[in-house]
């Protein structure tokens, strides 16, 4: 049967706006769960199709957090899909994804070179994060660390990673991680004030990490 084929596909400047209203509630809830409501579609084969050069430039994104007063925003969002398919003849066809964005502020990539209709789908994945200021998460390490006694006055992250992986169909996935991460310009205290721990740099190289 003929599948619709869309040669490309521009999504500019888009924006999405959530707030976090009390624990565990958004100011989204109420359409997701009218969304959710909603009798589904008989299921059958899934539809078949393919989209070429889906792009999405100049995006946003805006956090309200209302129960911890934090604000979070990525901006400068571009996201680039040289194609989506769900059509047959593609095995030996390489697709290369990117994303960069700010996240307040500090620069991140991700890079995806795979091969997704090969029986391997084989994938690289590479990650840099360029000195992301860690304190307005640091209400997030609080929360998940229940009576954690500490303060954390500033630092920064960086990250610069390179995954390399398979997934076979009907074997587990197969990751090997490399790079290297750093804290800098770091310094965590008690809540009076009291420093603990300060240092200007530390950085954990990785030279190989398989995970299975």
């Amino acid at each position: 049967s003929r599948a619709p084929v869309f040669e490309a596909v521009e999504i500019d400047t888009p924006v999405l706006r959530l707030a976090r209203t009390a624990e565990g509630a958004f100011d989204v809830d109420d359409v997701l769960q009218r969304l959710r409501s909603k009798p589904g579609a008989p299921r059958g084969e899934p539809p078949r199709f393919r989209l070429r050069d889906v792009s999405l430039i100049r995006g946003a994104v805006s956090f309200d957090d209302r129960v911890t007063r934090r604000r979070f925003s990525a901006t400068e969002i571009e996201l680039r899909l040289p194609q989506l398919s769900r059509l047959g003849g593609d095995e030996d066809e390489t697709v290369e994804s990117t994303l960069s964005l700010r996240l307040g502020g500090a620069p991140v990539a991700l890079a995806v070179r795979s091969r997704p209709f090969s029986a391997e789908r084989a994938t690289e994945a590479s990650l840099r994060v360029q000195a992301l200021d860690l304190v307005p998460w640091w209400a997030y390490v609080e929360a998940g660390a229940a009576n954690l006694p500490l303060r954390l006055s500033k630092g920064t992250l960086e990250v610069d990673l390179v995954a390399q992986g398979a997934w076979p169909e009907g074997q587990p996935m197969r990751w090997a991680l490399r790079g290297r991460g750093a804290l800098a310009d770091f310094a965590v205290g008690m809540p009076g004030g009291a420093p603990l721990v300060a240092f200007r740099r530390l950085e954990v190289p990785i030279d190989e990490l398989r995970l299975h």
